[in-house]
């Protein structure tokens, strides 16, 4: 896009007209036009530009380029929390508050991405808790430090199944409830709103006094160094 009117500026006036070099030149600049997005906008910026002229077009599309990256900043800084917009002021919308965040139960219709664990409902009525913890691409270098056995087996093609690499990527996370650490047992599964993978555990709840709890979940970061993330997920027991 940037040759062909280059070339156009530097050889078209010293070409014979309707000599062969023109006719090649020409068939090269038709086929560059097929894949030039001036096909689509050429039109609409041409009428523009002669009502406007050059000069205010351009200073118009540059307007409308710096408006759209405003709105686009501005929405990265609504979705993270730093900026708000909705005058709730005393409320925290940080993943560690101590708050009811829907995208944690499963049943509470909230859109889920897969990459956030996830509970079967803020309201447990039996003796146990359907835990799944997201498999994210960032954790494969913390498997291979954590299990290396592991590691050497799927490199040399070896690895019979699944279990030891589920428990491998469970035991990167630190569950709790009420304080008190939980070990389970964790299989691969696919989280069904999103089809992500991730790990299912079930922890019993049977042994909890009827009435409020929390599941707290302690995940790895993007790597060694990095910071963990801490999940705190509130829940009603009415088990007994």
């Amino acid at each position: 896009m940037a040759i062909i009117p280059l070339l156009d500026r530097r050889l078209a006036g010293k070409l014979p007209p309707d000599g062969r070099a023109d006719r090649v030149f020409a068939r090269v600049a038709g086929v560059g036009m097929i894949f030039s997005p001036l096909r689509f906008i050429g039109p609409i910026q041409f009428v523009f530009q002669s009502r406007l002229g050059q000069r205010r077009l351009s200073m118009a599309m540059a307007a409308a380029a710096g408006v759209m990256m405003i709105a686009l900043v501005m929405s990265v800084f609504v979705r993270s929390g730093e900026l708000r917009l909705d005058g709730w002021r005393y409320y925290d919308p940080r993943p560690t508050a101590p708050s009811v965040d829907p995208r944690h139960y499963r049943d509470s219709g909230a859109a889920r991405d897969g990459r956030r664990p996830t509970i079967d409902s803020d309201v447990i009525g039996g003796p146990l808790i359907r835990l799944y913890l997201p498999y994210r691409r960032r954790h494969n270098p913390l498997i291979a430090t954590a299990c290396p056995a592991l590691d050497a087996a799927v490199a040399a093609g070896t690895a019979s199944d699944h279990s030891a690499a589920a428990a491998c990527v469970g035991d990167l996370y630190r569950v709790s409830i009420d304080g008190a650490a939980v070990t389970a047992s964790y299989n691969f599964t696919r989280d069904a709103a999103s089809d992500f993978v991730g790990v299912l555990a079930y922890l019993p709840v049977d042994g909890l006094a009827p009435g409020p709890h929390e599941l707290a979940i302690d995940a790895p970061g993007s790597n060694a160094q990095a910071p963990r993330e801490v999940f705190r997920i509130p829940f009603y027991s009415i088990a007994k």
